[in-house]
């Protein structure tokens, strides 16, 4: 449904080609044997859409333009700095991922760094820096002879989409489907993020 519109949208900004869904999502970048995602990109005056339709895997984001731009809604640069870093560590993705492989519980530091074949101070430190971003909880268990942390995930899906975006990020020259080229402005208001949003973190 958002092909079809889209291709009614485009009407006149350039050739839009006849295809239906792929076969793959993913194809092959010349010869050098890079699998890209699939994308088809248009850039309009009202927004943006960035899509994969394929048989073996599909999805459709779309971003209208928010009246006060889309950096005035980003949180403060720092935090993106933070959560970065956290993700970088070696064994953060990993837990991520098999936290996101299981059915909702509780987990100590003990059993996932088992299960990951994890140094569990690696581990514990992972952690704690999620829990300050917010993206896993904390509780403390009473155990028979002390307290313990447990941690734990809510059932969310953000992680998906967020990994497919950075993948698409990383292969600027791998749209299936390029598509307008905006309006005059630039993608990005530009000001707002840099210095009202990072002013207010700071007085909090």
């Amino acid at each position: 449904m958002n092909w079809i519109a889209l291709k009614n949208m485009t009407a006149g900004l350039g050739k839009f080609p006849e295809i239906g869904y792929l076969e793959s999502c993913e194809q092959n970048v010349r010869e050098s044997g890079i699998r890209h995602l699939s994308t088809s990109q248009a850039w309009l005056e009202g927004g943006f859409m960035l899509d994969v339709h394929a048989e073996d895997m599909s999805f459709a984001s779309v971003w209208p333009r928010p009246e006060k731009g889309y950096d005035a809604y980003f949180a403060p640069r720092d935090l993106y700095r933070k959560m970065f870093a956290v993700l970088s560590r070696p064994g953060c993705l990993e837990l991520l991922e098999y936290l996101h492989s299981q059915k909702f519980r509780m987990y100590v530091p003990e059993n996932l760094a088992r299960v990951l074949k994890l140094p569990l101070e690696e581990v514990r430190t992972i952690l704690d820096e999620l829990c300050e971003l917010r993206i896993v909880r904390k509780e403390e268990l009473q155990l028979e002879e002390k307290i313990s942390n447990a941690y734990y995930q809510y059932n969310s899906v953000e992680l998906v989409p967020f990994l497919y975006m950075a993948r698409c990020m990383m292969q600027s020259d791998g749209h299936l489907v390029n598509v307008g080229d905006g309006d005059d402005k630039p993608l990005l208001e530009g000001g707002e993020w840099k210095e009202e949003k990072e002013n207010r973190h700071e007085k909090k």
